[in-house]
Parts: C-alpha cells; sequence; structure tokens
C-alpha cells in the first residue's frame, strides 16, 4: 500500500488541499475508527499483524468484528486504491480528507444512505473494488452503530446544505471548506448503482 497512504506527505496526486478536523474534536467514535485506520497502515508499513498491532483496542469495547470489518475494508483499499490515500501517522492531530471521508462513508451507512457511502467510495476507488468494499463498509456500520458508536449526521453533506441556508438568513457561520464526500454526493445523479448497494 505503499502508493495509497502516506504519512503526512503531500502526494502529487492527492486531491485538492482540504482541511480535515482536529483529531480531538471527533466523536469517540471517529476518534476509533481513524484510530483504527492510522493502526492499519502502521501494521501494513511495518508487515505486522493488525489485530497485533491495534492490542486490545477494538476488543475492549467488545468490538473485535468491528476491528476485522475493518481490516477487511483497508485490504481492498490497500490493491485497489486509484490514487494515493492520506492515513495520517498514528500521533498526528489533523484528520485528513480522505480519513474524513471514510468516517463520512461509515457514517451515510450507519444512516443507511448506501447509494451515498458507495458514491464517497468511488472519490477513491474504482468501482469494482467499490462494489466489493461495500460489504465490509456495510458491515462496520452496522457493528458500530449496534453498539452506539453513531457518527453524527451533522457531517453528511445535508449539514452543507444547512449552512448554505443559514447563510442565506444572515446567519453567520465559519464557512468548512467542502468534504470529499459532498462532491460525490453531487455525482449521485450520474452514477449507475450496482445493485447489491440497495
Amino acid at each position: 500500500m505503499a502508493r495509497s497512504a502516506n504519512d503526512n506527505q503531500s502526494p502529487v496526486s492527492a486531491p485538492a488541499p482540504e482541511m480535515g478536523a482536529a483529531f480531538q474534536e471527533l466523536p469517540f467514535a471517529g476518534q476509533l475508527l481513524v484510530w483504527g485506520m492510522r493502526h492499519w497502515v502502521t501494521a501494513l508499513k511495518r508487515q505486522q499483524d493488525f489485530a497485533a498491532m491495534t492490542g486490545a483496542g477494538f476488543a475492549q469495547f467488545g468490538l473485535a468484528a468491528a476491528g476485522q470489518a475493518l481490516d477487511d475494508l483497508f485490504q481492498i483499499v490497500a490493491v485497489s486504491a486509484t490514487r494515493q490515500i492520506d492515513i495520517r501517522c498514528i500521533k498526528c492531530r489533523q484528520v485528513s480528507a480522505d480519513e474524513m471521508l471514510l468516517l463520512d462513508c461509515l457514517g451515510a451507512a450507519q444512516e443507511d444512505q448506501l447509494n451515498l457511502a458507495y458514491a464517497g467510495l468511488l472519490e477513491i476507488l474504482p468501482p469494482a473494488a467499490a462494489r466489493h468494499a461495500m460489504p465490509s463498509l456495510i458491515s462496520l456500520a452496522k457493528i458500530t452503530a449496534h453498539a452506539r458508536l453513531l457518527l453524527r449526521s451533522d457531517t453528511s453533506p445535508s449539514a452543507a446544505g444547512k449552512a448554505s441556508a443559514a447563510e442565506e438568513s444572515g446567519a453567520s457561520l465559519h464557512q468548512a471548506p467542502p468534504r470529499l464526500l459532498d462532491r460525490a454526493a453531487g455525482r449521485l445523479e450520474q452514477l449507475e448503482i450496482p445493485a447489491l448497494v440497495h
């Protein structure tokens, strides 16, 4: 996965720079999942077992199955990514746009917005790999949702619409940069969604 992840380097093939959220501002579910993503990439680079690398990180919350689903998802991302994916080092205080995209895809899947989750995966995967990744993404979303580890709905593209409406009504908001899932949502109407996603 050398071409699919980095440690805070700016890859030439990366999307336009986007500011990610501060790690500490994420809900606990987001922090746990980003922690898992970063450990997965670290385990790959060190040629270590992902489960061993995370220790009891998932198991202590009764989420061993979530760790397995995350591992399955990243196995697909590792071999199929269409560009370098920005997964940060474990201690990085900022969440990358790609890490946020994956959280947003999981949040959409938790809310049964599977078409949107699939469209989000297409930002980093070709269609065949995105179809292959959907069962793992859905499984991870269901496991975390069942454990009440919800990724807040205000991280979805509908929040961008609410922000625009608030601006039009004269409310003063700090405008966040667009997210990759917002871009994916804009393409939904043109996408052919595979039957297995419905």
